[in-house]
């Protein structure tokens, strides 16, 4: 389900691309943000897309070249959206002659349906960004308002770590599919080669390694009478010895039981 942001007129959202930011708990900042709003109060999963911050609200210079505000970071770019909404909604129903004081009478009517700001917009753009910095100073320095800001700062570090872990776990399943494929091909090879080297029975025997029991082919068997003779005894035997998949020398002799082996000659005679 996509978040949409808060800001009055703005219609971007997560399903666009746009990076929403949860409003601050602690009751100062998060007053402070109502008050750049222009919302006397907003649902607990109320977000604000990225394009409500200046450059110099996010951090800088990331390893993971993501997006993300400053622990004390405010949505600096809407007073200028409210003065100018206001503004074109004063000429559309104020008279050229009224006086200032009707103006600001009637901007605060309209301000009143929306919010409980008393101040004039003109004068909130001016000052707001100097007293909230001002208060951000004095939570650093420890005032009653300091927990709910170190609880803002993990919030905004729990989101951060969340979409880092998130990006992690994405890797992960990358390269683990990556891994799997890559051991597929590798046992699909080591298939290939072992397959153009023995025959069935001594594959089966390699993977059990039990020469009791299995039952040699005629081809498996005439290969193994061939190596004997190339290496008589000893040598055969030390086939063995290193789990090469081969019949013992009894069960060579079992199958040619009317033959007699010459080990160190070239033939074979009954």
């Amino acid at each position: 389900m996509p978040h949409n942001c808060c800001v009055k007129y703005c219609k971007n959202n997560t399903q666009k691309g746009y990076r929403l930011f949860r409003i601050p708990s602690s009751a100062e900042r998060h007053q402070t943000w109502l008050q750049l709003l222009n919302q006397p109060q907003l649902h607990k999963e109320a977000r604000i897309c990225e394009c409500h911050f200046s450059e110099d609200q996010f951090e800088s210079k990331r390893l993971d070249g993501k997006k993300l505000l400053k622990p004390f970071a405010i949505p600096d770019l809407l007073s200028s959206i409210d003065v100018e909404n206001t503004r074109k909604s004063v000429e559309n129903d104020v008279p050229m002659s009224s006086t200032y004081s009707e103006i600001t009478e009637m901007q605060t009517a309209q301000s009143t349906e929306r919010s409980e700001n008393d101040m004039s917009l003109e004068s909130t753009q001016e000052t707001s960004n100097s007293s909230i910095n001002n208060s951000i100073e004095k939570d650093a320095l420890g005032n009653e308002s300091n927990e709910d800001e170190l609880n803002d700062q993990l919030e905004t570090l729990l989101e951060n770590s969340e979409d880092v872990l998130n990006s992690l776990k994405q890797t992960i399943k990358s390269l683990s599919r990556k891994c799997r494929r890559y051991e597929k091909k590798l046992q699909h090879r080591e298939n290939t080669i072992l397959e153009s080297i023995f025959n069935e029975d001594q594959l089966q025997f390699l993977e059990t390694d039990k020469r009791k029991g299995t039952k040699w082919s005629d081809d498996t068997i005439t290969k193994g009478l061939k190596l004997y003779l190339a290496c008589g005894t000893e040598g055969y035997t030390e086939l063995l010895r290193q789990k090469l998949p081969y019949p013992s020398i009894r069960t060579l002799q079992h199958r040619i039981r009317n033959l007699k082996f010459i080990p160190d000659g070239t033939s074979v005679r009954e």
